[in-house]
C-alpha cells in the first residue's frame, strides 16, 4: 500500500496528466511515473550525464514541464468555471421551467373550474329547454282542442242560424 502510494506521488511529480487526474480525485489505482524517475524513495534517481551542448536546454525542461502543467491547470480552471456558468443557466432555466409549469397548472385548474361551471349552466340551461318544450308542447295540444271546439262551435252556431232562417221562414 505505501508503496503504490510512493509510486502515485512519483508519477504526479513527474506527469502532467497523472497530477490532473489525481487532482480530479479520479483515481483508481496507483499512477505510474514515467520512465526515468526513481523508481523507490531508498534508490534516488542518478542524474544521467549531461552533454556539453545542452545544458540549457535540460535546465529548461523542468521550467517546460511546469509551464505545461500550469497551462493545463488554467484550461482546467476555465472549463470548470464555463461549466459551473453552463450549470447556472441550466438551473436557471429549470427554475424557469418549474414557474411556468406551475402558471400553466394554475391556468389548467382555473379552465377546469371554469368547464365545470360551464357544464353545469348547460345542464340547467337543457333542462329548462325540456320544460319550454314541454310546456309549448301542451300548449300547442291546448290550442288545437279549442281549434277544434271553435269550429265545433262555429258550425253550431251556423247551423242555429239556418235552423232559426228555417222556422221563421215556416212561421210565416
Amino acid at each position: 500500500m505505501r508503496r503504490d502510494v510512493e509510486t502515485t506521488l512519483r508519477a504526479v511529480l513527474a506527469d502532467p496528466e497523472a497530477a490532473a487526474l489525481w487532482d480530479s480525485g479520479r483515481t483508481e489505482s496507483a499512477l505510474t511515473p514515467p520512465s526515468g524517475f526513481a523508481a523507490t524513495a531508498e534508490s534516488p534517481a542518478r542524474e544521467a550525464p549531461r552533454a556539453p551542448s545542452a545544458p540549457a536546454r535540460r535546465r529548461d525542461e523542468p521550467a517546460e514541464r511546469r509551464a505545461e502543467r500550469q497551462r493545463r491547470l488554467d484550461r482546467a480552471r476555465e472549463a470548470a468555471r464555463e461549466t459551473e456558468e453552463r450549470l447556472h443557466d441550466r438551473r436557471t432555466e429549470h427554475e424557469d421551467a418549474g414557474a411556468s409549469l406551475e402558471r400553466a397548472r394554475e391556468r389548467h385548474r382555473e379552465a377546469g373550474r371554469r368547464v365545470s361551471a360551464l357544464e353545469e349552466q348547460l345542464r340547467e340551461a337543457q333542462r329548462e329547454f325540456e320544460r319550454a318544450e314541454r310546456e309549448r308542447q301542451e300548449a300547442g295540444a291546448r290550442e288545437g282542442a279549442a281549434s277544434e271546439a271553435l269550429e265545433r262551435a262555429g258550425r253550431e252556431a251556423r247551423e242555429a242560424v239556418r235552423e232559426a232562417e228555417r222556422a221563421a221562414k215556416d212561421a210565416r
